[in-house]
Order: C-alpha cells, then sequence, then structure tokens
C-alpha cells in the first residue's frame, strides 16, 4: 500500500494515530483524511472548521444553518431543492423532503407529502416534535 496523505489541502499530514474517511472523490474512491480532519467531517463541521473564509456559503431555507455550496465535503449535508434554495439534510429529513441521487434515481427514503411548489412547502407549519428535534441537533 502507497502513503497516505491527508487530502484537506490546508492539512497534507502524512501521519495520524488513525486514518478516517471522508467523502467520495470523483474516481470513485474515498478521500483520506487524518484523525483531526477526519473528527471533523465526521461531526459535519468540517467546512466550519477549514473553509469558514472561502466563497460560496448560503444559509439552509429554513433552520439558517450556515452551508458550504460547491464544496466536495458537503455534498452529504446539503439537499438542492428544486425551486432553488438548499436545506441542510436535517431540515430536509423533518420536512419528509428527500432529494434524488445525483444519477437521477430517486432516494430510497419515502416522501411524506408531496409540494408542488416552494410556497407549499415554506408554509408548512413544523410539529412540536420536529421542533424539538430541531432544538436537540442544535439547528434553530
Amino acid at each position: 500500500m502507497g502513503s497516505r496523505i491527508c487530502m484537506n489541502t490546508s492539512c497534507g499530514a502524512k501521519t495520524t494515530v488513525q486514518w478516517k474517511k471522508g467523502w467520495e472523490l470523483k474516481s470513485g474512491e474515498i478521500a483520506d483524511l487524518c484523525y483531526h480532519c477526519g473528527s471533523a467531517y465526521e461531526k459535519l463541521v468540517y467546512c466550519d472548521t477549514f473553509h469558514a473564509e472561502e466563497s460560496g456559503w448560503r444559509e439552509c431555507s429554513l433552520c439558517n444553518k450556515r452551508l458550504h455550496c460547491g464544496c466536495s465535503a458537503s455534498v452529504p449535508v446539503i439537499e438542492i431543492q428544486d425551486f432553488g434554495g438548499v436545506w441542510c439534510v436535517t431540515c430536509a429529513k423533518i420536512s419528509g423532503c428527500h432529494s434524488t441521487k445525483r444519477d437521477g434515481v430517486p432516494s430510497e427514503a419515502p416522501i411524506s407529502e408531496k409540494y408542488s411548489n416552494a410556497c407549499d412547502l415554506q408554509n408548512t407549519q413544523l410539529s412540536n416534535s420536529q421542533k424539538r428535534i430541531l432544538l436537540v441537533t442544535g439547528i434553530s
């Protein structure tokens, strides 16, 4: 096996106590991350930690959480909506609207409600249990 290097360009570590898996690369392989960078990726704070000053940030249309769009590391935590907005994956799951896979095949997650346009969804009230989930996960 060849030598490894952390795929975080601001890190580039060649040794670590434990290698962690990151995002999927264009080649289909998974990015190698050192323990520090991989831990940030697993906690969903990779871009907040390493890309805070870069461009490409937007806010979740529902909870206003900052999302780093256009970054390979952010793909698993962003849901791009048909009406042009972006949601964090937590809000997408709570709302019952799930995106399609990048290849156009619908995801396996069921859609509990169907919305014909952005106004239908944005006018939908979250239940108390959905609000509690947002609070527990740190989204407000």
